[in-house]
């Protein structure tokens, strides 16, 4: 029919077209609010589309159109239902390695401990074999340590400090109150070598010193707490040690390092305790306007020792 239709009545086609055009692009005014419906109507609107499995649900009246209805409110972790604060849960405690004990045997016991105390300050305070207190600190500068230590040498008061082959005394009265060096390597008195004894019995590691050879060790019961420290038992059954024990208990703590050393000597069990392991304070010697060079002017036990003067009005005695 087109091709017989004339161009006049084609020209007249054209501006029914154009305004049909405009009159869908025009903007419509909002419907009204359409009426519920109910029935085989209502149910065929609300069936999902079989190629749209998750449809969004009607808004309701403060959702926009093609949104999703907000979720209901629900209590913060740190709130009840009432909205009153409930407390917090504790953060979980980190978990820490254990310590390895097992690594302490009758080959390596010696080795590993040694190893664990070699160059490390520490604190100890204990009885020696002898019975009398002792306590002190080393602070691990070397293999011998410089070793600072409070005592008692017949009955005296007696502070003491070892450096190096040097082993400065403070005998109170009769030093007035500085302190007279000894030299180690040469001659010394018995109460020197009282004293030494002393310090060398608070040596948490003498037992396994390299003239020893440990022929047993022996795991004791469970883990104790030694200065708050978890430590384990072990006994350690030496032989070749010129002069000491044939047997010590050691505890040992989490970082292989003695908590506590004692041994048997007759009747009479003594032994230290050790503390304060990774000390950085140093021992030194006195400074010089605390070092006295003349002789003390009293014995240990009290008595007269030498002819020299008294130093001090400490040491004048009247009647």
């Amino acid at each position: 029919m087109l091709r017989s239709t004339p161009v006049a009545a084609i020209a007249a086609i054209i501006p029914l077209v154009l305004l049909a055009s405009c009159a869908q692009s025009a903007p419509e005014s909002a419907p009204a609010a359409a009426e519920p419906s109910f029935g085989a109507s209502a149910k065929a609107s609300t069936t999902a589309s079989p190629i749209s499995p998750d449809p969004s649900p009607e808004p309701t009246p403060t959702q926009a159109p093609g949104t999703r209805p907000l979720p209901a409110p629900t209590a913060l972790p740190s709130q009840k239902s009432d909205g009153a604060a409930v407390p917090m849960p504790a953060p979980p405690k980190e978990r820490l390695p254990g310590p390895n004990w097992s690594t302490l045997t009758t080959a390596g016991f010696a080795e590993t401990v040694t190893a664990a105390t070699s160059g490390v300050g520490y604190a100890f305070s204990g009885e020696s074999s002898d019975g009398a207190a002792l306590t002190g600190r080393a602070d691990g500068t070397s293999a011998t340590s410089n070793i600072q230590v409070t005592t008692k040498l017949g009955g005296m008061p007696v502070q003491a400090i070892l450096v190096g082959t040097v082993l400065y005394l403070n005998l109170g009265s009769a030093t007035m109150d500085k302190f007279y060096p000894v030299d180690i390597t040469g001659p010394v008195d018995d109460d020197v070598r009282v004293l030494l004894a002393r310090i060398d019995e608070a040596n948490p590691v003498r037992a396994l010193a390299a003239g020893a050879s440990i022929t047993s060790v022996g795991k004791l019961g469970t883990p104790v707490p030694i200065g708050g420290a978890s430590s384990q038992a072990y006994h350690v059954t030496t032989h070749g040690s010129a002069g000491a024990p044939p047997g010590y208990t050691y505890w040992i703590d989490a970082q292989m390092r003695p908590r506590k050393v004692s041994h048997v000597v007759g009747s009479v069990t003594t032994g230290f305790e050790y503390a304060g392991w990774g000390s950085t304070a140093t021992v030194s010697a006195p400074p010089p306007e605390r070092i006295v060079t003349a002789p003390p002017i009293a014995a240990l036990d009290g008595s007269t020792a030498t002819a020299a003067p008294p130093r001090s009005t400490k040491d004048i005695v009247t009647p």
